[in-house]
């Protein structure tokens, strides 16, 4: 498997999303998060938080422009991004 290229490219950068949502909430919170592009793969999760969500593109830009549409749902009371270790600048 080949790295990401210095100029962004090559590979998709991947992010994880842990969503803390409202109580009772988690299964309409997962169904709104599903409409939105760049989410691949979407699972419930028992713990502090209730669903974790991976996001996939091949530009940082609409990853961050993914996670602010997720943020806004308003079953969700937090989140916690983390970012596969290759890519460096994802979030800066």
């Amino acid at each position: 498997m080949s790295g990401p290229t210095a100029d962004g490219g090559g590979e998709n950068s991947k992010l994880f999303v842990l969503v803390d949502c409202v109580d009772g909430e988690s299964v309409a919170t997962m169904d709104e998060i599903r409409k939105i592009s760049h989410v691949t793969d979407i699972k419930e999760t028992v713990g502090p938080y209730h669903i974790i969500v991976t996001l996939e593109s091949e530009s940082n830009e609409e990853l961050k422009e993914t996670l602010d549409r997720i943020r806004k749902i308003t079953t969700i009371r937090s989140t916690l991004t983390l970012r596969a270790s290759h890519d460096l600048e994802v979030l800066s």
